[in-house]
């Protein structure tokens, strides 16, 4: 008897152990990924970037003349963008001169996932030539996005050569090129219906889902479901352990006793 208690003994502890190691699991696959708690971006939602000032503080983007808005994106719709940068100051004349002599850099960034602090940085760079009283600034940038799930994994902003328009204070820069939107690390549309003419009039647009969302969404019902194996097995090894074992245990002891 007092063998068969220690036996016991030795199958609780262990069972408490086996327990332990996966209550232990089952809280680690939930920590580990963090980024399902949280809300993607849907498509057309608005992204909107933030840009340090002269001060190192983060504050809005640039701010179109012809809205009085600050320059945002929507979420997986190609467009072609305009934006009149007005240059209301000297401080901004100065600012502007600053980024062409490449004394100052205009960094920016957004946010990966809407409603979480977590930023990808990029810079506005601003390509022209400063003359006495004047400068002449290439205005056509480009903006580039990456995208996975309804998450922004990559962005970039650059100048292409289009035509330099004279600024000066009191002036406006008529700012202007495409924004695209791309799948994963590829540079497959996100949207395979994008057209810019439709979307710039508003069209519905149809996203397609990224490559490797289809494959994260398996993989993630492949734990799940092992997952629910194993416990369905803990549960079985507890029913049998101190529910149906015991009771064969004093079936057969009380059998023995009848013969005896």
């Amino acid at each position: 008897r007092q063998a068969g208690r220690q036996a016991g003994r030795m199958d609780c502890s262990a069972c408490s152990v086996f327990l332990i190691v996966m209550f232990g699991l089952l809280f680690g696959v939930g920590w580990a990924h963090p980024q399902h708690n949280h809300r993607p971006y849907l498509l057309g939602e608005d992204v909107k970037m933030e840009c340090m000032d002269k001060n190192g503080k983060w504050g809005p983007g640039p701010v179109c003349k012809e809205s009085g808005k600050e320059m945002t994106f929507k979420y997986g719709v190609d467009v072609f963008q305009y934006c009149a940068w007005g240059i209301d100051s000297d401080e901004t004349y100065q600012h502007l001169k600053a980024l062409i002599n490449r004394d100052q850099n205009w960094s920016c960034r957004i946010r990966m996932i809407p409603d979480v602090d977590f930023f990808l940085p990029f810079s506005i760079p601003v390509w022209g030539i400063v003359e006495e009283d004047h400068i002449h600034v290439d205005n056509h940038l480009n903006f580039i996005f990456h995208a996975d799930a309804g998450k922004i994994i990559a962005v970039a902003c650059y100048p292409m050569r289009d035509h330099f328009q004279m600024g000066k204070l009191g002036s406006m820069l008529m700012m202007h090129g495409p924004v695209k939107w791309f799948a994963g690390a590829t540079f497959t549309p996100l949207n395979t219906n994008s057209n810019m003419a439709a979307n710039t009039a508003g069209a519905f647009i149809n996203a397609r889902p990224p490559a490797n969302s289809n494959s994260s969404l398996v993989a993630l019902v492949l734990l799940y479901l092992f997952l629910g194996v194993v416990i369905a097995f803990v549960l079985s090894f507890l029913l049998y352990h101190f529910y149906i074992r015991p009771r064969l245990v004093a079936a057969m002891a009380s059998e023995k006793e009848k013969q005896s």
